[in-house]
């Protein structure tokens, strides 16, 4: 039987090995993070941390620490927002937001980790379920780095929402919406709102128009984009929100199988289409 003086120094003696093997992930991530920066030519690229990320690029330290402390708001706000538990973290190592004003870094970073070319319409990549996840920001071609810490905010809750499914795959409609409902919720005056309730107060006299499954459906225009961001914010602060882990789980594909049907999976948890249809339109006009 092990004495109670015993049993504290080998959970001492525990802790001090649990903590000794973090910092050393914790080093290889930096060091595996440097080598990865100047592997994409950015000179005297610096990497710094924040409570919750580390924030990498080519910019002078004071610099970075001015959008690390803009980035770290932006994840504390998209966090709070999917209910993550205290004690669960989103990724299997903390998330790695690379800065890379000039678009030649971002191919040779989208080289270099996904042995890939970067197509022409992307100026960002992230992963959530890599070893060290990330989320690469640059620009489009011609423009130059002057929204960095914006874009950088919307693939931080892109990044945390595949975090929260456990999955890289979810549907553009999802990703898209749950950024466009963070803004919303930021701003609940912005001009998205006001097209929104626009466009579903037409139903009243158009009752065909805007159906809920329209925004999971083909052709995805800018008036669905603007339905997405209404029936994510409903998913995530809605009266349903409790099942918004439910729903991402349901969407995570399988091994070998197709990605999962939205109505299949709503279904599966209790929300047919057509009360999910009186309940999102209601809280859109409303909020409640």
């Amino acid at each position: 039987m092990t004495c109670p003086v015993a049993l504290l120094i080998l959970l001492s003696l525990s802790s001090f090995v649990h903590a000794d093997e973090k910092d050393d992930e914790i080093a290889k991530q930096k060091a595996a993070a440097l080598a990865l920066l100047k592997q994409c030519d950015v000179m005297n690229g610096a990497l710094l941390e924040t409570p919750d990320l580390f924030v990498a690029g080519g910019f002078p330290e004071a610099k970075l620490k001015t959008m690390g402390d803009l980035v770290q708001k932006s994840y504390a706000s998209a966090i709070k927002a999917l209910k993550f538990e205290a004690d669960q973290n989103p990724f299997k190592a903390k998330l790695t937001v690379y800065f890379l004003p000039d678009r030649k870094q971002l191919s040779a970073f989208v080289g270099a980790v996904l042995n890939d070319r970067l197509d022409k319409g992307d100026r960002s990549q992230v992963d959530a379920v890599y070893k060290y996840p990330y989320a690469a920001i640059s620009v489009y071609p011609g423009e130059k780095p002057i929204d960095l810490e914006a874009e950088a905010a919307n693939q931080i809750a892109v990044a945390l929402l595949r975090g929260k499914a456990g999955s890289n795959s979810l549907p553009q409609w999802m990703e898209d919406g749950f950024v466009k409902a963070l803004k919303m919720r930021a701003a609940p005056l912005s001009p998205d709102r006001t097209a929104i309730r626009k466009m579903l107060a037409e139903t009243k006299t158009v009752p065909a128009k805007y159906k809920v499954a329209d925004v999971w459906g083909p052709n995805y225009d800018k008036e669905k984009q603007l339905l997405a961001g209404s029936l994510m914010e409903f998913f995530v602060f809605g009266p349903e929100s409790a099942k918004l882990g439910k729903i991402l789980a349901g969407m995570r594909p399988m091994d070998g199988a197709p990605a999962p049907k939205m109505d299949a999976v709503l279904m599966s948890l209790e929300m047919p289409l057509d009360k999910l249809d009186i309940a999102w339109k209601k809280y859109a006009m409303t909020g409640k």
